[in-house]
């Protein structure tokens, strides 16, 4: 709390702590053990299948069956949990870890292209 004090008028600072904190004082360890928690348990078969058959190509495959909603689910969590945490390190606002472009790259094509500018 003393790297990033409850400003009086700032309510939203105390909600925000809640989501890791018990007594809105300190981090709570197991609030902090079950979001690891949750990341093994959406990670296993997923890692399973990005280590042996994306990855290393691995002769003995993989027994589970990974289907895409099993991958969107675990993206989903992970973007989630991890949003929870740049928001709580940085005070971001971040809604999604989807990279979004920040600028109109078709611009270039729009405009002619100099050639008396360009001395070989």
């Amino acid at each position: 709390m003393q790297r990033y004090p409850i400003i009086n008028g700032h309510e939203f600072q105390k909600s925000k702590f809640q989501e890791f904190s018990d007594d809105g004082k300190i981090i709570s360890e197991h609030k902090i053990d079950n979001d690891i928690q949750e990341l093994k348990k959406i990670g296993g078969k997923v890692s399973n299948l990005v280590d042996r058959i994306i990855a290393h190509l691995d002769k003995r495959g993989i027994e589970e069956e990974v289907t895409y909603n099993d991958l969107e689910e675990s993206i989903n969590v992970f973007n989630k949990i991890t949003l929870k945490y740049i928001n709580l390190i940085t005070f971001a606002g971040f809604l999604s870890l989807t990279p979004t472009v920040q600028s109109d790259w078709t611009k270039i094509f729009s405009v002619p292209l100099d050639v008396r500018n360009c001395e070989s």
